[in-house]
């Protein structure tokens, strides 16, 4: 049987920094919000899942692979084995 990667979307709030030169904290929040500054947003490493997803059926393709171990490490994420009955 083939396998197949399939991906989901997960609604999540992922959060940035970024470092802003202020007087005080308040200064520093108004900045942020300035649409006028470039500044340079980073991942923080930080996320929050929520329980809503969505499989996208566009988003699909098949791993040639010969175990279910080898289409892991090719497409770098977990397996799940479904069995056929």
């Amino acid at each position: 049987m083939p396998y197949f990667a399939v991906t989901k979307g997960q609604d999540a709030f992922v959060e940035y920094v970024t470092i802003i030169e202020a007087d005080d904290p308040q200064q520093a929040l108004q900045q942020a919000h300035s649409s006028s500054l470039s500044l340079n947003w980073r991942p923080s490493g930080s996320i929050s899942e929520f329980d809503h997803f969505e499989i996208f059926d566009h988003s699909i393709e098949q791993v040639n692979a010969k175990s279910i171990e080898e289409a892991e490490a090719i497409h770098g994420s977990s397996a799940i084995r479904t069995d056929a009955t």
